[in-house]
């Protein structure tokens, strides 16, 4: 792989906060809050629980509070070791100056917003074809041989 020279490599601890914030073991046993795991995030997007979950019925590892726009990482897989936060922000990785993460950004954003477009026109283009078909076969429209 070919770096650019005006690349820099860092470690990720040095560029971003990680788990900025926690409950403590000693929070009030009724604090109610929205628990989301692994299962809770699919394809980048979130989806939040119906219900609130109590402190007290928390699993150990529902300890991290995050906002709006920080990074979910998951630190553990089926075949993987889980990572601890020392080693998560001992992960190297290469930094672009900020110009060139502002164009990047840019970039990625159009794709995202053309996929969002062709995502929503398959689902309208399913949903014709889904009514044609119940069309076709319930008699209300024929076709001519």
């Amino acid at each position: 792989m070919t770096v650019p020279p005006h690349w820099r490599w860092s470690f990720l601890g040095k560029v971003v906060e990680i788990n900025r914030a926690s409950l403590s073991e000693d929070c009030d046993p009724e604090r109610s809050f929205f628990y989301l795991d692994l299962a809770s995030v699919e394809n980048g997007k979130v989806s939040f629980p119906k219900e609130p979950l109590k402190f007290r019925d928390a699993p150990s590892r529902a300890r991290r509070l995050f906002e709006k726009n920080d990074v979910l990482m998951a630190t553990v897989g089926s075949n993987y070791p889980a990572l601890n936060s020392t080693q998560v922000a001992e992960l190297k990785l290469l930094i672009p100056p900020v110009e060139e993460q502002k164009h990047i950004t840019a970039i990625l954003g159009t794709w995202d917003r053309a996929i969002e477009k062709l995502q929503a026109l398959v689902t309208a283009k399913t949903e014709r074809k889904r009514g044609l078909m119940q069309k076709l076969l319930t008699g209300q429209i024929r076709v001519k041989t």
